[in-house]
């Protein structure tokens, strides 16, 4: 019977190279057979530039140079749509690129078309093997999804909590700064707070002014914190503020605790006779480590409460509680 011009490129081209996975990229050409050259005069223009295209991609993966060898496999398997083994063959290609699904693709079109019965072991382990890496890769990447979902909503969560809030503390002095929450999307966030507290006791006779300043950070993870948020009002924090001021705590669970870095250097202004006199107290700006909850001021109720209803979603997905 006489063969079609497939598969002739068939017999001529692939038989001798398409063994195995590792044959693919190791076995050298063997020199053509006079019978071959004989056949080769026979194929048509597309089928010796199918052929062409075979051979260069041979060459290719001889160097290890398997981006030349994917190109040119692809070209072949255009001019020979049918050759279930040009197919075959880019699918070994692919998987050695690292392209896994690509590669799977290619080797279940080559079996749809027919493979011989002596590659279909060597097909069957590939295909295994592509199935396990597609698997793998997909299962990763929902997994990268999932996190950026919950990184995305954490950020939502705590996107723009931040105050700026004085108080004065009647006769004594008064209170001011800033805070604010600092986070990437992760469930570890940073609460940076600033503030001064200033009291003129010459009002009790001292003659002099006293300042504290306070730069405090925490560090914590919201996994470790409760979710259910209080909001306390100003009577239960500081007695003598003016302001109506209201205090979002963030408590930790049981058997955990939030570290803060605590700076606080004092400045004494002495009056004397008059005559303004400074000086400082010999801890200026020491750091402490300081194991507390993290009281976050807000002169608006509202704004507390739906800063204390953010930060306790946040500390729910990072629990992973609904």
């Amino acid at each position: 019977m006489k063969m079609s011009g497939l598969s002739r490129l068939v017999g001529m081209l692939l038989l001798p190279f398409l063994v195995s996975d590792a044959a693919l990229a190791q076995t050298p050409l063997p020199s053509p057979k006079k019978s071959v050259s004989a056949q080769s005069a026979m194929l048509t223009p597309q089928e010796k530039e199918a052929q062409k295209h075979y051979r260069i991609a041979l060459e290719a993966i001889k160097n290890n140079d398997f981006s030349t060898a994917s190109d040119e496999l692809k070209t072949a398997a255009d001019l020979a749509p049918k050759n279930a083994l040009i197919w075959y063959n880019l699918a070994v290609v692919e998987s050695k690129k690292g392209d896994s699904a690509l590669a799977l693709q290619h080797l279940q079109k080559a079996e749809t078309l027919g493979l011989p019965k002596s590659l279909q072991n060597d097909a069957d382990q590939l295909e295994a093997k592509l199935s396990y890496e597609v698997e793998k890769e997909n299962k990763s990447r929902a997994d990268e999804a999932k996190r950026k979902e919950l990184s995305d909503r954490i950020h939502t969560a705590l996107n723009g909590i931040g105050q700026q809030y004085s108080c004065s503390l009647n006769a004594r002095g008064s209170q001011s700064g800033y805070w604010a929450i600092t986070n990437d999307g992760t469930c570890s966030i940073r609460v940076d707070w600033n503030s001064q507290v200033v009291s003129d006791l010459r009002t009790n006779g001292l003659g002099m002014i006293w300042t504290r300043h306070y730069d405090e950070q925490y560090n914590f993870n919201l996994a470790d914190a409760l979710p259910d948020l209080s909001v306390l009002e100003k009577s239960r924090m500081f007695l003598n503020c003016d302001a109506d001021g209201h205090w979002v705590v963030i408590a930790a669970k049981e058997g955990k605790t939030f570290q803060a870095n605590v700076n606080y250097p004092e400045d004494k202004e002495y009056w004397e006779q008059g005559i303004r006199k400074s000086s400082k107290s010999d801890n200026d700006f020491r750091t402490v480590a300081v194991k507390k909850d993290v009281y976050m001021y807000f002169k608006d109720g509202d704004a507390a409460r739906d800063a204390a209803r953010r930060i306790s979603d946040a500390i729910r997905l990072c629990s992973g509680t609904p």
